[in-house]
């Protein structure tokens, strides 16, 4: 059995949002990071409950989805747009009939456009539909993941009573006496 090469997508991805230019994402759904997320993706950015909201495009030569962690702005928009050149997201209701798209305002916001293939998306569609996973179901291939928080989550202090910080302590602290 042949294990694909992870390592050479993610060396491929330049970071650019370009295959998002021009493309209407629709908002698919809202919910909160469960802990089968939790533990299946290790998304040091986001704990158990914290809210997404789901973008995607309805065109299908160009899959794209976008997924928003926290609470946001962004949330108020039905329908999205990436400008990729700045980095920013525009938005625009069209329940309020509101024909352009705006500059939606982050106090802070990390955008992250995967030009490769990462199950991480089809997980967080699934799971904010309250749908089951369907293993055999394509990666998909043009995601952003966009976090909108004022800081980070309190990681360390969920996890302080992991062993993992201490053994890792413990083995530096070993290297570095059979060196000396």
């Amino acid at each position: 059995m042949s294990v694909p090469n992870y390592a050479t997508n993610y060396a491929e991805n330049s970071g650019s949002c370009d295959f998002a230019n021009n493309i209407e994402l629709n908002l698919i759904c809202k919910s909160v990071i469960n802990s089968d997320l939790v533990l299946r993706w290790a998304d040091e950015r986001v704990i158990k409950g914290v809210p997404y909201s789901v973008w995607r495009s309805s065109d299908s030569n160009q899959n794209v989805i976008l997924v928003s962690f926290y609470a946001s702005k962004i949330v108020n928009s039905n329908v999205i747009t990436v400008d990729p050149d700045r980095f920013q997201i525009l938005g625009k209701n069209n329940n309020n009939n509101v024909k352009d798209f705006s500059k939606v305002h982050f106090t802070h916001s990390d955008m992250h456009c995967l030009n490769f293939s990462l199950r991480y998306f089809n997980e967080l569609l699934h799971s904010c539909r309250n749908e089951p996973i369907d293993l055999d179901e394509v990666a998909m291939d043009h995601g952003i993941l966009q976090y909108t928080e004022k800081k980070l989550p309190r990681l360390a202090a969920s996890r302080s009573n992991s062993p993992i910080p201490i053994l890792s302590l413990l083995v530096v602290i070993a290297v570095y006496l059979k060196s000396i």
